[in-house]
């Protein structure tokens, strides 16, 4: 719903603003609007400002190859590069994709019969406007702190990791390799949205890096389970009630933590001395708890 709203909210600003301004292409800019708000490419800011500066950087490109040649053919295999680069471009940067798409679409309208140097004022006009009303009414009337994102993402990634380790203790096969699938996706959920507030601008950046530990801290016990599942099964180990439980009441811990809206403010141990082999892997992973969870 929240997601909902602010596209149209936006897409209507950007019609109301096309209508009352000339512009040679109006539809580009609800349709950049559109590109910038889709949900699954990153950062609401990120992508509005690296929208706009990889207009401009793909626009600057664009100027210099048709001041060196308007040739058909020569601009044919240029579009054809950059056609091969955007898989790479899309996948380095959303601004790196932006300069790359811009001369496509540049050249082939040169390509069509057009002035491709034509559109180079509306296009940068188009794309500003777009990015400014997403950055006005799609981003600061939203304001993306991690409660929002991170904060639910870290509970549900701490309670399947929770449930993953129980199966693993009642010794239950089938639970426990659907569980650590479970498990291995909520994580790279709560990861995702960690990120995502690391590229936001204060304060949602720092606050998103206060979660950075938590959930590094879920990845390397979700491994550990794994391995402490597999001792019990094939490499004899005992069974650890205390240490379990010590893990059981960390999670507990950081999930109220999480809805409470307070990241930890401890710290992850480092390795000082080699490893003990006398120590299961969940040992440690229990200790990496109880310091990061230490107030």
């Amino acid at each position: 719903m929240r997601y909902g709203l602010r596209v149209a909210l936006c897409v209507a600003v950007a019609e109301a603003a096309v209508n009352g301004l000339t512009l040679s292409r109006s539809y580009w800019v609800p349709m950049t609007v559109a590109f910038v708000l889709k949900p699954d490419l990153g950062s609401v800011f990120q992508r509005a400002v690296s929208r706009a500066l990889g207009t401009v950087l793909g626009i600057a490109v664009t100027a210099v190859l048709l001041a060196l040649t308007t040739d058909a053919r020569a601009l044919s295999v240029v579009v054809s590069l950059c056609v091969a680069l955007l898989p790479y471009s899309t996948a380095a940067h959303y601004g790196l994709n932006t300069a790359v798409m811009t001369p496509v679409a540049l050249i082939l309208v040169q390509l069509g019969g057009e002035s491709g140097a034509a559109e180079f004022w509306p296009r940068m006009l188009d794309t500003t406007l777009a990015s400014a009303i997403v950055l006005v009414f799609g981003y600061l009337l939203w304001p993306e702190r991690p409660p929002h994102r991170i904060e639910p993402g870290i509970v549900t990634a701490a309670t399947t990791v929770r449930a993953y380790l129980a199966a693993v203790v009642r010794v239950e096969p089938v639970a426990e390799v659907w569980l650590r699938r479970t498990a291995y996706r909520a994580l790279a959920d709560a990861r995702r949205q960690v990120e995502l507030g690391l590229a936001e601008p204060p304060p949602a950046d720092r606050l998103a890096e206060q979660w950075l530990p938590a959930t590094a801290a879920l990845e390397r016990l979700s491994g550990a389970v794994a391995a402490y599942a597999a001792q019990l099964r094939y490499g004899g180990r005992e069974p650890e009630p205390e240490v379990i439980d010590r893990v059981l009441r960390s999670l507990d811990r950081l999930t109220g933590a999480a809805r409470a809206h307070r990241p930890p403010s401890g710290r992850a141990p480092r390795p000082t001395g080699p490893h003990d082999p006398t120590r299961s892997a969940l040992a440690r992973a229990a200790d990496e708890l109880d310091q990061l969870l230490a107030d």
